[in-house]
């Protein structure tokens, strides 16, 4: 059959007594589907009550129920006789239809039958808060009965010091948090090293550590090592023996000698002197020299470290877990129980099916890709031909129902793995249908796309075909676009595919303001300006969220964000809360302990400073002057009166808060994000302050950011996940990674059940035990790589008329990079009349990078943009300018230092702000000039009227920036500083 006679079978009467499952891609047109053969179904004569719909979402079930109810009312108007009566009454009833997610469609069979599924009769759902909470509380008290052996997870150690029994119970309650939900699984481990202590593991350390040091003091006195470079080899030595302990002589059980073997294993960088072309021509052994910095011993050591510390940590979780499990009272369930216990209620009771069935005829899912182990089998309880099931035989072997099931998917789009939603299980299901006996099961592929442009399409087949097919699973069809087609349309018009070599926020909210300020669309059948809610912007993650509000909002440029905001526990905020603790409770030596471990992180030779051991009083006499930064944290604290006021305080230090490598501009939007959370609850002083903030930390909460569903004209932010079943004319995909798999927990739930527990080692990354389960890694790295493609499909697919991808980098098996080689790709142009571009853009001098050393000291400023102007000064010349140009031209060749783009954070009171000067520019005279960019329009016929408006407009925002650059730079008051503005729509430069 051809696409279309497809399109009309499946919603003809002659197809509903088959089971049919629908493989289309993205923008086929589902949803429409769907919607018609519900109300074809309805016309039938099948009540609406016996109709089943499962979405993946809230909205989208509101959106089926919408549209059913709009083409129900639409068949009233052009049917008449008993038809018209089936859809009155369909319209009439329309509220008994059960349209809802898996999760409420669960909830709803309990609730009928709690009995039987040995649930309390006023069964209620938990939140997902609350389900983490009562986790965690659980845990506390199941930890203080049941508390670790400390010694068994000495492999949690990142220094060579005593173990924490807070570490341990923290690293355990974070797994025992992400498996809580698990149940009727395995979890793996080898069961071989159940007898196996630490302290063997260590003693193999230690046995390989003095292998090692024999080998190289041997190697360099008898001349292996080193030959004609020598000196080269005596250094290279000295490197590595440094980090041997003293006394290598007899063994020390209190010394981890693992975490020394790790480290010495990553000593190959020791080795680069030797690589050295010349170096491997003059000397023949320098791949012995290799073998001899690298023995294959600490490959052992690594091996029995990562399976040791996987069989206790799995032994250990896997009975917390089951005391949890028999611990609930059945009263409310979590979101994940709902499904367990649903399945457990149909799989054991043949009477619950009988009735279920009966009373639904028909199922309908959309999304199936997503689903998961426990959702799908129990949907086929609902759905098979169980006659001839027997006590705990295999549901996927009993043939289905006629009719009752109609699933729409499609596998490219799978994104859910985190979820533990599994492509297998969509393949399983289309071998089901492609080789039913019962003959009863249909099963079709749509290649329709209506959604995006034809050269769009073009490139995303050419893109991901070769990709996709035949890899991961899966298979690609070509998409045929089926959208409206342009005859003709301008230079101006962006439509298809471009690459932007140029990362960051800020390019992307340029892209954004140069297509609204000069770029066209097409749009239903004719060219328009592009207006900022064109745009649909994706990210890879919801932390970067916050970072490209705070962009978008110094731009100048409306959004709304769709997703959810994590509060973590970061590292930041832990640090954060430290200090808050020692403010308000100085006297408390628990809170001066927690405030030292911060300053601890501060010294040069700290590793970790959450698991350094701090002897508070040795501490003290030794580094007074930490002491003396704490009373000067107190002291600013202390100037304040409020709560509140004094936790703003501590942004004053922000040295103690973040690290040199953290993403400052995010992690302090965050707090503030927090702070001013807040200050908007009601509190009783201090402490119950306090007990809001540790309750970030305790459990993992998040805020869903609803977006307005009314028309505004704004940027849609997002990440990718929420963005499945959305469209935009014109997506951007931004911060584009490399994709790197790093371990974590893995799960096979379709063949075996089994889950493999994460092991978040004290460097906060995974223990990649998974190397010494060839098998299980292969397929952990497939499930990874293959899902990070699929997000980049999706992305590409929400677009309607152009998709933008940002990138920075090559990857080693690029898709979207490949667009350089694309006869669609091509780099995004200069739209006409977009002139939204910076006097020093030729330059683009990027000074992000010494932002921390102008944020920190005050005095570095001068030297720090001097040298970047001896650097960067001779390449400006901005040639697009006009009237303009040589004033500003004149300003640059006489600066002494320029800054594009200067940030600040300032805090006034209680009052925080932040936000970015465009141009700063300090003259041999010492004096300084603010140039602000301005894309206003002259609307007066009197020139001068136009500036006397503009003045009058913005001269608060010019007062503040030269007050916060005085503030900034600790300037007097003779120090002369003027404020210019830039008008970049016509090129005309206005002194203040």
């Amino acid at each position: 059959m051809s696409e279309e006679q497809i399109r009309s079978y499946i919603i003809d009467k002659d197809s509903y007594d088959k089971n049919i499952l629908v493989e289309a891609g993205a923008g086929a047109g589902k949803t429409r589907l769907i919607i018609q053969r519900v109300i074809g179904q309805i016309g039938a004569g099948i009540p609406v009550e016996k109709i089943v719909l499962i979405t993946f979402t809230n909205a989208a079930a509101n959106e089926l129920y919408e549209r059913i109810q709009a083409g129900l009312t639409e068949n009233i108007a052009k049917c008449s006789g008993e038809e018209k009566k089936l859809y009155e009454n369909a319209v009439m009833n329309l509220q008994r239809m059960k349209i809802s997610t898996i999760h409420s469609f669960c909830l709803s069979m309990l609730s009928e039958q709690p009995f039987e599924a040995d649930l309390h009769l006023g069964l209620k759902l938990a939140e997902d808060g609350e389900t983490k909470q009562a986790q965690a509380d659980f845990f506390e008290r199941y930890y203080r009965t049941n508390g670790a052996n400390t010694e068994d997870f000495g492999f949690l150690n990142s220094n060579q010091y005593k173990l924490r029994d807070s570490r341990v119970k923290n690293f355990l309650m974070e797994t025992f948090l992400e498996c809580a939900e698990y149940r009727d699984v395995e979890f793996v481990r080898d069961k071989s090293y159940d007898s196996v202590t630490f302290d063997t593991i260590n003693k193999l350390a230690y046995k390989e550590m003095c292998n090692y040091r024999d080998s190289l003091v041997r190697a360099f006195y008898n001349g292996t090592l080193g030959g004609k470079y020598e000196d080269v080899a005596g250094f290279i030595v000295g490197d590595v023996t440094k980090f041997f302990p003293d006394n290598m002589n007899v063994y020390d059980p209190k010394y981890n000698y693992v975490k020394v073997c790790a480290n010495l294993k990553a000593c190959k960088k020791f080795l680069e002197p030797f690589n050295k072309t010349k170096i491997k021509k003059d000397h023949p052994k320098s791949n012995e020299n290799m073998a001899i910095f690298s023995p294959s011993g600490f490959d052992n050591v690594k091996k029995e470290n990562a399976l040791y510390a996987l069989n206790k940590t799995a032994t250990y979780i896997e009975q917390a877990v089951k005391a949890y499990q028999e611990s609930e009272d059945g009263e409310s369930v979590s979101n994940d129980g709902l499904l367990y216990h649903t399945h457990e209620l149909l799989k054991n009771s043949i009477e619950a099916r009988a009735f279920f069935k009966n009373k639904y005829s028909c199922i309908y899912i959309d999304e199936f890709q997503d689903t998961d182990v426990m959702q799908t089998e129990l949907l086929l309880y609902l759905c098979a031909d169980d006659s001839k099931l027997t006590a705990g035989g295999d549901i996927w072997q009993c043939p289905l129902r006629d009719g009752a099931l109609f699933a729409v998917g499609d596998p490219k789009q799978s994104i859910y793995g985190f979820r533990d939603a599994d492509i297998r299980l969509y393949n399983k299901m289309k071998a089901k249908f492609q080789n039913n006996n019962k003959k009863n099961c249909e099963f079709f592929s749509l290649d329709y796309n209506f959604r995006s442009d034809e050269q769009l399409i073009a490139w995303v087949n050419e893109k991901f075909r070769p990709e996709i097919n035949g890899k991961y699973g899966m298979t690609y069809s070509d998409m045929i676009s089926k959208a409206d087609k342009p005859a003709a349309v301008s230079d101006d018009v962006i439509r298809g595919a471009y690459f932007v070599k140029d990362p960051g926020a800020e390019s992307v909210a340029k892209i954004i303001s140069d297509l609204v300020n000069g770029g066209k669309i097409f749009d239903k059948g004719v060219e328009r300006p592009i207006k900022y809610s064109d745009f649909l912007l994706l990210l890879w993650n919801t932390t970067q969220m916050e970072f490209y509000s705070m962009v978008l909002t110094d731009c100048g440029i409306p959004y709304t964000m769709w997703g959810k905001r994590p509060q973590k526990n970061s590292l930041v905020l832990k640090r954060f809360i430290a200090l808050a603790e020692f403010v308000f409770e100085s006297y408390s030596p628990t809170a001066k302990e927690k405030a030292y471990s911060i300053l601890w992180r501060c010294r040069p030779d700290s590793i970790d400073f959450e698991d350094a051991e701090i002897d508070v009083d040795d501490y003290e006499q030794n580094c007074e002057s930490n002491d003396a930064t704490l009373v000067a944290v107190k002291a600013s604290a202390d100037t304040v009166n409020e709560p509140i006021a004094k936790l703003y305080k501590i942004l004053d230090f922000p040295e103690l808060l973040f690290d040199n490598t953290s993403n400052r501009e995010y992690e302090l939007s965050n707090l503030i994000y927090l702070l001013e959370k807040w200050e908007k609850q009601d509190f009783a002083g201090s402490g119950e302050l306090m007990d809001m903030m540790k309750n970030e930390l305790s459990v993992l909460k998040e805020k869903e950011l609803i977006l307005d569903s009314s028309e505004q004209n704004c940027v849609r932010l997002m990440n990718l996940h929420k963005a499945k079943g959305l469209e935009g004319n014109i997506v951007i995909m931004a911060e584009a990674k490399n994709h790197k798999f790093s371990g974590g927990k893995y799960t096979d739930l379709v063949a075996k059940r089994q889950v493999y527990v994460p092991l978040k080692t004290s460097d906060y990354s995974y223990m990649d035990y998974l190397t010494f389960y060839p098998n299980e890694r292969k397929q952990a790295e497939d499930k990874y790589f293959g899902e990070q493609l699929r997000l980049e499909y999706v992305a590409a697919t929400r677009a309607k008329q152009a998709f933008i991808f940002v990138y920075t980098f090559e990857r080693k098996k690029p898709v979207i990079d490949k667009l350089t080689m694309s006869k669609i790709g091509r780099e995004l142009p200069q739209i006409n009349n977009a002139t939204a571009q910076s006097a020093v853009q030729a330059a683009q001098i990027n000074v992000k990078d010494i932002f921390d050393e102008v944020n920190n000291s005050r005095n570095a400023f001068d030297e720090s943009v001097k040298k970047l102007s001896e650097k960067h000064v001779s390449k400006i010349t901005p040639s697009h300018l006009e009237d303009g140009k040589k004033d500003i031209e004149k300003l640059l060749k006489t600066a002494q230092a320029v800054y594009t783009e200067l940030p600040f954070y300032s805090m006034d009171g209680n009052e925080y702000s932040n936000g970015v000067m465009d141009l700063v520019l300090k003259m041999s005279d010492k004096s300084f000039i603010i140039i602000d960019y301005k894309t206003n329009i002259q609307e007066e016929a009197d020139r001068k009227l136009f500036e006397e408006r503009i003045l009058k407009t913005y001269r608060p925002q010019l007062d503040f920036y030269e007050k916060i650059l005085r503030k900034m730079l600790s300037l007097s008051e003779k120090t002369e500083v003027e404020c210019h503005i830039y008008f970049m729509n016509d090129d005309k430069y206005m002194k203040n």
